[in-house]
């Protein structure tokens, strides 16, 4: 069972959820207990664990777990080394006069709540929407409090690279979006959840999985990369480019048999990713900045392959991008896209679907003899896979049959 561990945030975006999850059985964030629950009945985590637990043939498992950031960050926080890193990450950029100026112009009080120690700025709900309206305009984000030593909220707040607030509600709603955020600068909050996400990772056997940015996967590694730190690194490219934005627009029953189809994917990604990177002695680069260029261009070669076979593929016009409605069921033939609906009926009359399906499977085996790996040819059908049921509007009947 594979097991990712995304981070900064304390859940991907709809579309980099279902992404992550064609690959990966079981996802984590790293979530504080005050903030779990809330944080479990959003939508899109919502939709998925429902169905999950609905899932009557328990073969398509699913489980979307939160782990507390505990004591993990001491590790970090109490390295000499990781601290003059920080600095350094603190002293790359200045702060612009007029932020300097309204972080100063900010009261901090003691906690609400006295069993946290530090403290927080001292605003009501509109002087909180105005304080961050402003930060995040200069590029700063919330982070848990939870995520980090206490001392360090006040080092950085000293520092003005953050600010703590006791919550963090919707102004309409009043809904609460988050207990105990601080607001830093992204850079610095980047730098901090990494690692916090490289610690956890390791003691919970995880795949660290940052998407968003580039320098999340940056500062993870030091010195040479790891088995473990290569292929995190190489999913965390590839995963936005292999796997269409338009799953994002799939009908979850949809995304649910999709994901159902190419379980086998995520049993084997470990080996199929050590097959691809193997050739590129990635481990052996003790640059960053080269092992980041290398694996970019492993990706966008793996890419070109995709993009190939899904051409491959739909040159294909022997079935339909509606064939799973018509009762043929096999992931091969609803995959294959740009064929027309009176071209799989013909031939599905002449030869009958299981036929169809044979000569598909045999023309397809010729097609990925170099894709040793099956990762490419796996992917690439997946990827047509979605952009068919995405792009799949069901045949209006004339009214005297509805």
């Amino acid at each position: 069972m594979s097991t990712c561990l995304y981070y900064p945030h304390y859940t991907p975006s709809q579309l980099h959820l279902r992404s992550a999850l064609l690959f990966y059985d079981n996802l984590r964030t790293i979530v504080p207990l005050e903030d779990q629950y809330h944080v479990s009945q959003r939508d899109h985590i919502a939709e998925i664990t429902e169905i999950a637990r609905n899932d009557d043939k328990k073969s398509n498992t699913v489980t979307i777990g939160m782990l507390f950031p505990d004591d993990a960050y001491f590790g970090w926080w109490n390295s000499a080394t990781e601290r003059d890193l920080l600095d350094l990450q603190i002293n790359s950029k200045e702060n612009h006069s007029e932020l300097n100026a309204r972080l100063r112009a900010v009261s901090l009080i003691d906690h609400p709540h006295q069993y946290y120690n530090y403290r927080v700025a001292d605003v009501d709900r509109d002087g909180q929407l105005a304080l961050m309206e402003t930060v995040v305009s200069y590029g700063w984000r919330l982070i848990a409090a939870q995520k980090m030593p206490e001392e360090a909220i006040q080092y950085l707040t000293d520092r003005r690279v953050a600010i703590a607030l006791p919550e963090y509600a919707e102004t309409s709603s009043g809904r609460l979006i988050e207990m105990n955020p601080v607001l830093m600068r992204e850079d610095v909050a980047d730098y901090i959840v990494a690692r916090l996400a490289r610690d956890l990772g390791a003691r919970h056997d995880c795949l660290t999985l940052g998407i968003e940015r580039k320098t999340l996967a940056q500062h993870l590694i030091t010195g040479n990369p790891t088995p473990r730190q290569i292929r995190a690194t190489f999913m965390k490219f590839a995963l936005p480019c292999v796997i269409p934005e338009q799953v994002d627009h799939l009908r979850i029953g949809d995304y649910w048999e999709i994901r159902s189809e190419y379980k086998d994917l995520r049993d084997d990604l470990n080996t199929l990713i050590n097959v691809l990177v193997a050739p590129r002695n990635l481990e052996e680069l003790s640059d960053t900045q080269e092992f980041f260029s290398e694996t970019e261009d492993l990706v966008n070669k793996v890419l070109q392959r995709v993009e190939r076979q899904k051409k491959t593929l739909s040159r294909q016009k022997a079935v339909s991008v509606a064939s799973y409605s018509l009762g043929v069921g096999t992931t091969l033939v609803s995959s294959l896209i740009d064929a027309s609906y009176g071209a799989f009926a013909s031939v599905a009359t002449i030869f009958g679907a299981p036929v169809v399906e044979k000569i598909v499977n045999q023309q397809l085996d010729t097609l990925v003899k170099d894709d040793r790996s099956g990762f490419v040819r796996n992917t690439a059908m997946m990827s047509a896979e979605i952009l068919a049921r995405a792009n799949y509007k069901p045949r209006e009947l004339p009214p005297y049959m509805i």
